[in-house]
């Protein structure tokens, strides 16, 4: 008997555990009632209209007339609207075309007790949603708000699908354009990478290309006078000079291509830019390159007048972090340097600093004080 009875209360528990989880399940969600506003309705309609809307689960207010309407919908807004057609002032069908029309719309029923094909159409072209004619029966009534009601309820739907697929349309947008944003960012940050590699390897090929014109050369005079001819290859006609140091903050004339300058004053000038130029190109990490008197008097003080009216690129030739060489090129500033030609002289002036280098160890290689 004990055992029959404990089998017999647990499927009862489970039973009753079963029926509480589907009944929450189940549970209809609370709805909001729709607010429904009766302008100008008599009041035997009124009652039955209040019936009816209250059975359907909708929540009847009433004012006597056009004006009223208005004042009562300026402060609470109504989600349907019936119209008596048979109006004091005659202005039933306009509040229906205002009310339908407006941003916030109110759709509206239209009633008349003297109904016409004329009125119907009228009331329809100003955008009422159903035309009833009085009086009218409870069945009657119940039909056409319920119909009422379901067309607003759908138009809800509709309108609540739109407002989500604009706000989906707005995310997207929004979405799309920082997409696009970091895309044209990627886009310009390859551009630039791709331009410094296409740099870098052009400087690799014309430090490759004069390698091979300097290849095993150890003698320094030779060596000046291939990498002047190599300059006037690449750039074409200009004045160029190569500067050696013959101390710590002093350069001597290397060799040199006179392009422009008279003979006689030219040796002065490049005695200048030895005592001048050259050091300041030494002070400057990579190479620079001045295109107007604005930008060499920044650089050379007062003595810019040396290179007045004229374009230079200067570099220095560095091994191990020590300048072995300043080259330097200038002419008129109506012939102007392009990418190119800094490229190149960049280039250069690698090559140009290690053969420097392997020079002045192959020539102190029997005295290694002299390479301290």
């Amino acid at each position: 008997m004990p055992r029959s009875t404990t089998k017999t209360r647990a499927p009862r528990r489970a039973t009753i555990e079963t029926k509480q989880v589907a009944t929450k399940a189940t549970a209809p969600a609370v709805k909001r009632k729709l607010d429904v506003l009766l302008v100008g309705v008599d009041a035997a309609t009124t009652d039955l209209i209040g019936k009816v809307t209250i059975a359907l689960g909708l929540k009847p207010r009433t004012c006597d007339g056009i004006g009223a309407a208005k004042a009562e919908l300026s402060k609470r807004q109504a989600d349907l609207m019936i119209v008596n057609a048979t109006q004091p002032d005659g202005a039933a069908l306009g509040l229906v075309r205002e009310l339908t029309r407006g941003r916030q719309t109110v759709p509206a029923l239209v009633l008349t007790g003297e109904p016409t094909l004329q009125g119907a159409v009228e009331a329809m072209r100003a955008g009422a949603m159903d035309y009833l004619a009085l009086p009218l029966s409870a069945d009657e009534l119940r039909k056409r708000l319920d119909a009422a009601v379901g067309r607003l309820n759908a138009q809800r739907r509709h309108s609540d699908k739109l407002r989500r697929l604009r706000g989906m349309c707005h995310k997207l947008n929004h979405s799309r354009r920082e997409m696009s944003e970091q895309v044209n960012v990627l886009c310009g940050d390859l551009v630039a990478a791709y331009q410094d590699l296409a740099d870098q390897m052009q400087q690799v090929l014309q430090s490759t290309e004069f390698n091979a014109v300097i290849r095993n050369e150890l003698d320094l005079e030779q060596l000046v006078r291939k990498t002047l001819e190599y300059l006037l290859d690449k750039v074409g006609p200009t004045n160029a000079v190569i500067f050696l140091p013959a101390s710590s903050d002093e350069y001597s004339l290397g060799g040199y291509v006179n392009y422009d300058c008279d003979s006689q004053p030219s040796e002065i000038l490049l005695e200048q830019m030895g005592d001048v130029v050259a050091p300041r190109i030494a002070e400057k990490s990579g190479l620079i390159h001045i295109t107007d008197d604005s930008a060499m008097r920044e650089t050379f003080g007062e003595d810019f007048d040396l290179l007045r009216g004229s374009q230079l690129l200067g570099v220095t030739c560095v091994h191990e972090e020590e300048a072995l060489a300043v080259v330097s090129l200038f002419r008129d500033g109506s012939e102007p340097y392009d990418d190119a030609a800094t490229d190149m002289l960049t280039g250069v002036a690698s090559a140009l600093g290690t053969a420097l280098a392997r020079i002045i160890r192959v020539h102190h290689r029997g005295n290694p004080a002299a390479l301290e």
